[in-house]
């Protein structure tokens, strides 16, 4: 039952911390909203390039640390850089692949030795049981052999004996 209630209380504690975070985080944000709308006013009466970026180079609505989904490297790329990321890139692919058919191979080749194991095992299994059938026919053999001699023995004995 303490268990149970030290449980209990401890999900209410960790709730109650999560809560506490959740709204203390959101008036941040909240806050930073607001202050993305001042800079925004100001903004507007800039000229049309500076409408859209506000002054710490964020996007007007958005808070300044963030960053736009996309964007365009400052410096243009070269045709030669992008054959040389694409040719990278389809060398990468190349090497993928040439992996994955390796891997391929090698877990056929565990798959084989696998079922080699479990035929040799089968093997193992009925030579097993073909000895110890074997094994059984040599005790019940002995057995047999060991009546047999007592029973010589007993006749032996009776012969021995001197009859009247």
């Amino acid at each position: 039952m303490k268990t149970i209630l030290s449980a209990v209380i401890t999900c209410a504690v960790l709730f109650g911390v999560s809560a506490g975070a959740t709204k203390y985080l959101t008036d941040q944000s909240a806050a930073a909203t607001e202050e993305t709308d001042e800079n925004a006013g100001e903004a507007e009466t800039g000229d049309a390039a500076n409408e859209s970026a506000t002054e710490d180079g964020g996007v007007q609505g958005l808070p300044p640390q963030s960053m736009p989904v996309s964007f365009r490297p400052e410096a243009q790329v070269s045709v030669e850089a992008v054959l040389q990321m694409s040719d990278s890139i389809k060398r990468m692919e190349q090497d993928l692949a040439k992996r994955e058919e390796k891997v391929r191979r090698d877990e056929k080749r565990v798959k084989l030795m696998f079922d080699d194991l479990a035929t040799e095992q089968d093997q193992i299994r009925a030579f097993s049981e073909g000895l110890e059938s074997k094994l059984e026919l040599v005790t019940r053999t002995k057995e047999q052999l060991e009546e047999t001699l007592a029973q010589l023995d007993e006749r032996k004995n009776e012969m021995e004996k001197p009859t009247l």
